[in-house]
């Protein structure tokens, strides 16, 4: 289910992601389909991972480099998951774990992946990436408004992402529109799990 919505000026698309479910559960609150899985943690971490990578081989930097450099920040449930270098769908890549208030997020990430920090270092994080060809990824809470370019929910079962338009133009990024086909397909068996 594809939903547009304006929020102060920024257009923020939600798309949600089934888990594989026979029958998908309308949720009134966020007008969102989530639907229930048996499949456990390690279902959910490989459809983070499906989900990252395909986020990543959507993506066009201004200059595209070769590999790119994916870093993580703030505490993540999925950071051993993110970390396991290739992601499905991703072009070649590498990954590390930096602090949030780390230069090198800066000058040597490609993309950054935040996981849970406190407000006043999140915000001080994402304000530092703005405008820059950066693709952030925030993966729990709130709406996508921060500057962040997708905000990941991951709710029980259900997994969805935001994409803030404004903050991918400003990023001087390209965002292929299949993205949005992502949440719709299955994720690859982990390698070596």
């Amino acid at each position: 289910m594809l939903k547009a919505v304006a929020l102060h000026g920024i257009v923020v698309l939600h798309i949600a992601m089934a888990l594989a479910c026979p029958e998908p559960v309308l949720a009134a609150a966020s007008s969102t389909i989530d639907t229930p899985t048996s499949a456990g943690a390690t279902s959910l971490s490989a459809r983070i991972r499906h989900v990252v990578g395909g986020i990543l081989g959507h993506a066009r930097w201004p200059r595209q480099p070769e590999h790119l450099q994916l870093c993580l920040t703030g505490a993540s449930r999925y950071e051993q998951a993110l970390m396991d270098v290739p992601l499905p769908g991703a072009p070649p890549m590498a990954s590390q774990t930096l602090p949030f208030d780390s230069p090198q997020l800066l000058t040597q990430c490609h993309a950054v992946y935040i996981g849970t920090l406190a407000t006043p270092q999140r915000t001080r994080l994402v304000a530092s990436l703005v405008g820059r060809p950066i693709l952030t990824i925030r993966e729990q809470g709130g709406t996508c408004v921060d500057g962040t370019l997708f905000c990941l929910h991951i709710r029980d079962d259900a997994i969805f992402f935001e994409i803030n338009l404004d903050s991918v133009a400003r990023s001087g990024l390209r965002i292929d529109p299949r993205v949005l086909a992502v949440p719709h397909t299955d994720p690859l068996p982990a390698q070596g799990h």
